[in-house]
């Protein structure tokens, strides 16, 4: 079953790991752990309490940070934009066994790096298209 209308997919961690040497390479970038304020909307985040660079959303990726849902609740809003891939992975220690490899980006951060979450949770999806 797919999400995704006809010609469009819910990325990989392989896509997301392109996406970010991409800015890396184009913005000349030492590390990959700096470029989350080029993909982050230039409002709705929460003050950090580190100096950070501005956001400023270079590649209209816009991401809000609406948080995320679990256990019939919200949290974080304002403070993590979280991501689907279509990437899993097993884990004795998850519930059912399965989760999924999902991409954050951090209010207090400039990553945009990929964590383990259970699937019950639910994150924002972004589709890209499938060539």
């Amino acid at each position: 079953m797919s999400i995704a209308p006809e010609g469009w997919k819910l990325p990989s961690s392989e896509d997301f790991n392109e996406l970010r040497d991409f800015i890396k390479k184009d913005n000349k970038l030492d590390v990959v752990d700096e470029i989350g304020n080029y993909l982050k909307s230039e409002n709705g985040w929460a003050s950090s309490f580190r100096e950070i660079k501005p956001n400023n959303d270079k590649y209209g990726f816009n991401a809000k940070p609406v948080g995320y849902h679990r256990n019939d609740s919200f949290y974080s809003e304002g403070y993590y934009a979280d991501f689907w891939s279509d990437t899993e992975y097993n884990n004795s220690d998850s519930t059912n066994g399965w989760s999924t490899n999902g991409w954050r980006l951090h209010y207090n951060y400039e990553y945009f790096n990929s964590f383990y979450n259970n699937k019950y949770s639910r994150l924002s999806v972004r589709l890209i298209k499938d060539f």
